[in-house]
């Protein structure tokens, strides 16, 4: 815990400080860290994905358009 105000790195405040804290974060990985990162952030992506995907799909239905053929919906035409 910080003793007082004096202790605290405000430099980690901004932007610049936080990129740089981060950097010296992700040097100190070994390279199978960093590895396991990337496939983490990979599956991440592919979640946050398919939850788009599932709430525009859910939406184009609510909205009445065809989810297999999505420009044979009722306003097109």
């Amino acid at each position: 815990m910080i003793d007082s105000e004096e202790d605290f790195d405000w430099e980690r405040c901004t932007w610049e400080g936080v990129r740089r804290t981060q950097l010296q974060a992700y040097l100190k990985l070994t390279v199978r860290e960093r590895l396991e990162a990337v496939e983490l952030m990979g599956q991440m992506a592919r979640a946050l994905q398919a939850m788009r995907d599932k709430r525009v799909a859910k939406a184009e239905v609510e909205a009445g358009a065809d989810p297999v053929n999505p420009a044979s919906s009722q306003g097109a035409g």
